[in-house]
């Protein structure tokens, strides 16, 4: 059983080739006595793994790994923070940082937390591809470039099956009850967005997914809320 993020789209084999190798990189500097990652360059990336694999054995099996799960997301966050305080000098030192990112996201999903916890994340993703490292340094990771991410989705969803009825139906049904609840203007219309690619999807889940309300909803995740800061009291 594998446990690796889904995002960014279409890079199942860096997570297993490239990353995977690069998080045990060690550091030339001595160790912390008592820390048995110290000698460990990036970490922050190890914990962060650490933690997807807790979080994801606690929804797979019996394994009550949930504390561990959340220690270790700790440990990363503030390890990435200390990244993120100075600019990176290589590809990998720009890839870990990255590939954290990407792992919390993943974590925020398996430990079940909110729709508000993962829009944060995805917030900060946006934050850090923002930098231009990928331009400056390359990366190890694949379609990231301007509708890279688009191109693979259309891919997979060309002769993706429709959705069964009821669960669209459902869907609708708890978007009209959300759209009963007390929200601001950008909340409401971001309801209505979800409502009209919901809808479409009946007809196509390329054309929901493709459809001017779903960049809509990518647009309102990408300027939702600054990251991390928040998310540190979780230790």
């Amino acid at each position: 059983m594998n446990a690796y993020p889904y995002l960014p789209l279409g890079n199942e084999s860096v997570w297993v080739r490239d990353i995977a190798s690069f998080s045990h990189s060690v550091r030339l500097i001595p160790l912390i006595v008592n820390y048995p990652l110290s000698g460990i360059k990036y970490d922050f990336l190890l914990h962060a793994m650490l933690s997807l694999s807790a979080s994801h054995l606690t929804v797979t099996s019996t394994s009550p790994l949930y504390s561990s799960a959340l220690s270790y997301r700790g440990l990363a966050i503030s390890g990435l923070n200390r990244a993120l305080s100075t600019s990176p000098e290589s590809k990998a030192d720009a890839d870990a940082i990255l590939a954290t990112c990407w792992i919390l996201t993943a974590v925020t999903i398996y430990m079940g937390e909110s729709v508000e916890e993962f829009f944060t994340m995805i917030r900060g993703i946006n934050l850090v591809l923002s930098q231009n490292w990928v331009s400056k340094y390359g990366t190890a990771f694949l379609n990231l470039q301007v509708g890279g991410q688009e191109e693979v989705l259309r891919a997979r969803l060309n002769n993706f099956p429709l959705l069964p009825r009821h669960q669209v139906a459902e869907a609708k049904e708890s978007i009209e009850m959300m759209r009963l609840l007390q929200m601001s203007e950008s909340e409401r219309g971001l309801c209505n967005s979800q409502l009209e690619m919901v809808t479409l999807m009946s007809i196509s889940s390329l054309e929901g997914l493709s459809s001017p309300s779903c960049h809509l909803c990518r647009l309102w995740t990408k300027s939702y809320k600054p990251i991390l800061s928040s998310g540190t009291s979780n230790t």
